[in-house]
């Protein structure tokens, strides 16, 4: 491998997010550039860890109930497995409006999955309900 001694980082970085030229990048420039590029990877990166997060909770009611880890790997699976492959069948490039729909349709029943665990495993079940 190579090295190109002539290559300076910050030069680098200052080519590509300095937008007005002043030598300096700031925050607004930074996303300014990095935003628009990547909103919707940085929207499925932000909703997938949250995803993992609620999973973690899933798992931990999965083991409380069964106590056992494959059983509560199915708790897992019911919840997630929806969800990603809601994921996978909007962002296909060629689905038609009765797949997206179906996409939306799993997401909404994966949410709701987590929300009905949640509601059993809550300490006071009755705070879920509306008064």
């Amino acid at each position: 491998m190579s090295s190109n001694s002539n290559f300076n980082l910050g030069q680098y970085v200052r080519d590509v997010f300095d937008l007005n030229k002043d030598g300096k990048v700031t925050l607004k420039e930074f996303f300014a550039t990095l935003v628009p590029n990547y909103a919707v990877a940085i929207a499925f990166i932000v909703v997938d860890l949250l995803m993992a997060v609620a999973e973690y909770r899933v798992w931990d009611v999965g083991m409380t109930i069964t106590g056992d880890p494959y059983k509560a790997l199915g708790f897992v699976l019911v919840s997630a497995l929806p969800f990603y492959l809601a994921q996978i069948l909007w962002l296909y490039p060629r689905a038609n409006g009765w797949q997206q729909a179906i996409a939306v349709a799993m997401a909404i029943a994966a949410l709701l999955s987590q929300h009905n665990l949640a509601w059993l495993t809550s300490p006071d079940p009755m705070m879920w309900t509306a008064s």
